[in-house]
């Protein structure tokens, strides 16, 4: 993945990256959960594509996609130096 599939709209702070991983977390919680409103997911989903801009968005609302998304975040780590 290159750093414009990553970051296409600028290199985001470990503060945002931090606020998309809490908003993951409660995607993850309602998972667990069983939730099935897809209301809940739909607001989640936009509340962290808002933090993490992305350039194809579709709601998240399986593991794998979670788990996609914290990979995602993990490797933004890598190039944010603040």
């Amino acid at each position: 993945m290159n750093t414009y599939e990553m970051f296409p709209l600028g290199i985001l702070s470990r503060n945002q990256i931090a606020k998309g991983e809490a908003v993951l977390e409660k995607i993850a919680n309602s998972i667990s959960e069983n939730v099935e409103d897809i209301k809940i997911y739909e607001k989640l989903s936009s509340e962290f594509y808002c933090m993490i801009p992305h350039i194809k968005l579709k709601v998240i609302n399986t593991r794998e996609l979670v788990s996609e998304k914290k990979e995602l975040l993990e490797n933004m780590k890598t190039y944010t130096r603040y």
